[in-house]
Formats: C-alpha cells, structure tokens, sequence
C-alpha cells in the first residue's frame, strides 16, 4: 500500500538497509590501552601503588580496586594476580587443596573472605572459624574475638560478677548454648558491660 502511493506521488524509492549494511561498532580497546587513572599512567601505577610485590595497598585493598570499574577488572587480569600471589606471604597458603581448582582471581577473592578480619581488616595466616556458626557468623581473627563486642558471657558469671538481676538481663538479647544436661543464656559482653553503665549512670542521677 505504502509502496503505491510513493509511485503514484512520484516519490523516490528507498534502498532497503541490510543487515550487513549497518556498520558494526568499534571493538573495545585492549588492556593496554585502556586510561582510566587520569593523568598518571596506568603501568606508573602498577609499578608503584598497586605493584603486586611491594607496592602500597594490602591484597584486600587491590581485590576491592579491582571490582571499581570494568577497566580495573580487565586490568588486573589472571597474570597479575598469579604475579601477586607468588608473593611469599600468600604462595604457601594458596598451594592447599581449596586453592588448587580455582584461578588466580578466585584464589585472591578467597584468601580476602577467609584470611582478612572483618573488624581490624588484618591479614593473617589462619582461616577464621565463624564466631557463632548457629547465629551471626562473623568472621573475626583469634585477638578480636578477645574484644567486648565479640566476646560472650553466660548469665550466672553476668548475675555474678556485675551484680545484675534476671529482670534486667531479660532486656538484652540472647542465644541459648548446650550445657551439661540442658544449656545456657549467653549474653554479648559489650551489651552487658553497656548494661551496668546505665545502670550506674540511673543510679547518681
């Protein structure tokens, strides 16, 4: 229909565009071509900042520097991790069988999940242990667990030793921990020792 009435109105015929006709895009610039540190080169920066072998941030820091960006991500590729990894500290560690099937990257994604505290950002040899694997498993290294907002009391050393009553300790939140023939209330420490602040605080007003 549309074509009659261009023949009739002495309009033009219009080439149909083929497939083939339409002009692909451009691929994507290689990695080493990729600029995404402004003015300061990008092999300047890996040479320096984020060198694998001793440069300035911590193998946590380069594997949250990765996820910036895509240029980032496709910077530090397989061969720069594999670089980063045969750094002494961490090429015994990801020698062991839970490292053996991954790849560069993932070995580096694993060692931050399972080796970097999550409260003091630490790296450290050993892999964490949840702290309460039935309730929040946060992973925290052996000298934080040692902090008050880490550490947990059972309800008679609570009663005991800061003198506190059942009724106010029922204000605080609790989990239940298998004892001898039953089991006992726990409390977290810092809510405890926050407690008997307020307490005292109640008490000279």
């Amino acid at each position: 229909m549309q074509l009659r009435r261009r023949i009739q109105a002495n309009e033009p015929l219009k080439k149909k565009q083929r497939a083939t006709d339409v002009a692909t895009p451009p691929p994507p610039p290689a990695t080493h071509e990729l600029q995404f540190m402004g003015s300061l080169p990008q092999d300047l920066f890996f040479a320096t900042i984020g060198s694998p072998t001793w440069g300035l941030l911590a193998v946590q820091d380069l594997v949250a520097l990765s996820l910036v960006s895509r240029s980032f991500y496709n910077a530090m590729d397989d061969a720069y991790w594999e670089k980063t990894l045969a750094h002494p500290t961490f090429s015994s560690i990801c020698n062991g069988a839970a490292y053996t099937d991954l790849t560069p990257r993932e070995r580096a994604v694993r060692l931050v999940a399972k080796r970097v505290c999550k409260h003091c950002r630490q790296f450290r040899q050993y892999e964490f242990w949840p702290l309460r694997p039935h309730g929040r498993k946060i992973l925290v290294c052996e000298e934080c667990k040692k902090l008050p907002e880490f550490s947990a009391i059972h309800f008679s050393r609570a009663v005991y030793k800061y003198r506190l009553k059942r009724c106010q300790l029922e204000l605080l939140p609790s989990w239940k921990r298998s004892a001898y023939r039953g089991y006992t209330v726990m409390f977290n420490l810092k809510d405890v020792l926050d407690l008997v602040e307020q307490i005292k605080q109640y008490k000279s007003e």
